[in-house]
């Protein structure tokens, strides 16, 4: 936990560590000192988050050469990535102990400019992220018969068949560099009355 530079307060954040990670290797690059802006959007009326980040980008992530890529050691960054971020917020960020820790998923990359478009070294672009739960729910269809049972218990049925499962098969829980990666979500069921037959789709 770093220091404040200003005086917490409502929609205070401290990013302590900000890490895109592949999903097929695991490998990971931590970009805390190339972002510019982060984005998140939550709404009532969406069952996800989704939002952006800006990058200042000078090792050229998105634009890999051919002898990095020969040499197996360049981190690739095509907009199927990982975003980790880990941060205290206005309330928490005297308390190490109350460390936030999100992570989401990267599906596409946009505005690429020169930065400043004057300095040829240097790109400028915006990354797309989402709820991994709506990337992994997205791939998946129900097609199932429920018989005399309570609405609660199809739901923990649906939740544990064809989420969580899905979660833990298609999503790492860390990256090679031990970063432990929050990506499963916890359900809360309120018991229901009433037994009933449903058939989806």
């Amino acid at each position: 936990m770093t220091s404040p530079k200003i005086q917490p307060h409502a929609g205070y954040v401290d990013v302590s560590k900000l890490l895109l990670i592949s999903h097929e290797t695991n490998e990971s690059i931590d970009i805390s000192g190339n972002y510019i802006e982060i984005s998140i959007n939550e709404s009532i009326r969406n069952p996800y988050i989704d939002g952006y980040i800006d990058i200042v980008d000078s090792y050229g992530l998105i634009y890999p050469t051919v002898s990095d890529n020969a040499e197996g050691n360049f981190f690739h960054v095509r907009g199927e990535e990982y975003l980790h971020i880990e941060y205290y917020d206005y309330e928490t960020f005297n308390d190490a102990t109350q460390l936030q820790k999100e992570t989401y998923f990267i599906y596409a990359i946009d505005e690429i400019s020169m930065l400043d478009e004057r300095k040829e070294t240097g790109l400028q672009y915006r990354l797309y992220f989402t709820s991994a739960q709506k990337i992994f729910s997205d791939t998946k269809q129900i097609n199932k018969a429920y018989r005399n049972m309570r609405h609660s218990e199809m739901i923990e049925s649906i939740y544990k068949e064809y989420y969580n499962d899905l979660i833990v098969e298609q999503c790492p829980t860390q990256c090679k560099a031990g970063n432990a990666l929050s990506i499963a979500k916890e359900i809360e069921i309120e018991p229901t009355e009433g037994k009933y037959t449903i058939v989806i789709p």
